[in-house]
């Protein structure tokens, strides 16, 4: 096809296109074994300052990691007719840097080994270029460096969410998937001893599917993939659950899932959640659900089953609620209050969170968690 094309133009003006119709769009020299640039194009020289000719050093005319580049690649032992493509930026006038992308090509030139190096300045697209990897860079950083926990669950496989709801569900779990992004913060909530590995376990071993989990998937689904302070339940590098609090976002092209991101934090939110007692039930924590006095209007099996038929009392939960309570006029809403101890239990971190129903009002819902062990 491409020889075709080329008789083709060559049957239209005539002849065949000679270099020098190429030329004046490409910079060009050729590059020694020792690192001397023997012969570059008036292109080149042009682009250089106008003086630059040949018998230069590779180090006078390319930026460091360019030269650094070429130089790796004359050491190689690499046989006459090697060809590779590099990104190679040269050295204006008043160091003004040009970006290029450079054809390089074992050669043969006045019987010794050379590269030729033909190249194609980027232009706005090296900017372009520029910006991005700029942009990338600093919201990498941003990530990185937040006291929040951000993750990433990437679908190598994309989910496609135009099938049943309990479809897209196995899905989620079941399609594999990758962390693309995990921060040291969110590391830290997971115990790692060593953060650096954690994209390379499987999503599964510390986001399990487990009921509470199907019923966080869920509320994603509900929510159109769109949802803030929908819980999860996490495992620990040590074995142990957490209850997370995550604002939940994701990529859908067309028809299908492919990222679902979000922050989380341990036990506490600044915001009001959206919590049903369906959901109440598959957490693996003790769950109250308590209305405007205190009183318990719900529970979980959790909870059933710590504390037995017996549930704390109302005096216990009062007292617990009223140290939340405290905690929220101070300014610090949603933080978790240590407990020693709640009906011969624990000892425990406790979470108030408001909700508001519409037919009961405003409730409370009481997340105990187990308390850290000192370190």
């Amino acid at each position: 096809m491409a020889k075709r094309r080329d008789e083709h133009m060559m049957n239209q003006q005539g002849r065949e296109p000679a270099w020098d119709d190429f030329a004046p769009d490409l910079l060009v020299d050729l590059i020694d074994e020792a690192g001397q640039i023997t012969w570059m194009n008036a292109t080149q020289a042009e682009a250089l300052g106008g003086e630059a000719r040949a018998g230069l050093t590779v180090e006078a005319c390319y930026t460091a990691p360019a030269a650094a580049a070429l130089a790796e690649l004359n050491a190689r032992a690499l046989p006459e007719g090697f060809v590779t493509t590099l990104e190679l930026t040269l050295i204006g006038p008043s160091g003004r840097e040009i970006r290029t992308m450079a054809r390089c090509r074992k050669t043969c030139f006045e019987g010794r080994p050379h590269f030729r190096l033909i190249k194609l300045g980027l232009g706005h697209i090296g900017q372009a270029y520029d910006d991005l990897r700029a942009d990338t860079h600093l919201l990498s950083r941003i990530i990185a460096d937040a006291s929040e926990a951000h993750w990433c669950i990437e679908f190598l496989e994309p989910v496609d969410i135009n099938r049943e709801r309990n479809e897209v569900v196995d899905q989620i779990f079941e399609n594999r998937s990758i962390w693309r992004i995990a921060n040291p913060a969110m590391m830290a909530l997971y115990g790692l001893p060593e953060p650096g590995a954690f994209r390379a376990f499987d999503v599964r071993l510390y986001w399990p599917r487990t009921p509470a989990n199907e019923a966080f998937v869920g509320q994603i689904i509900d929510s159109h993939y769109r949802i803030d302070a929908a819980l999860s339940s996490d495992r620990r590098h040590d074995g142990t659950n957490v209850t997370l609090e995550n604002d939940v976002r994701a990529e859908i092209r067309e028809t299908y899932l492919y990222r679902i991101w979000g922050n989380c934090r341990l036990g506490g939110s600044t915001r009001p959640i959206s919590l049903m007692p369906a959901s109440l039930a598959a957490l693996p924590h003790p769950v109250l659900l308590l209305g405007a006095g205190g009183q318990e209007l719900a529970r979980n099996d959790t909870a059933l089953h710590i504390f037995g038929a017996a549930l704390p009392g109302a005096a216990a939960v009062a007292q617990v609620v009223a140290q939340v309570v405290a905690r929220a006029l101070a300014g610090k809403p949603g933080q978790p209050c240590s407990l020693a101890a709640l009906a011969g239990r624990g000892p425990f971190l406790a979470t108030a969170y408001p909700l508001i129903d519409a037919r009961r009002g405003a409730l409370t819902v009481l997340l105990l968690q187990p308390a850290p062990a000192p370190p």
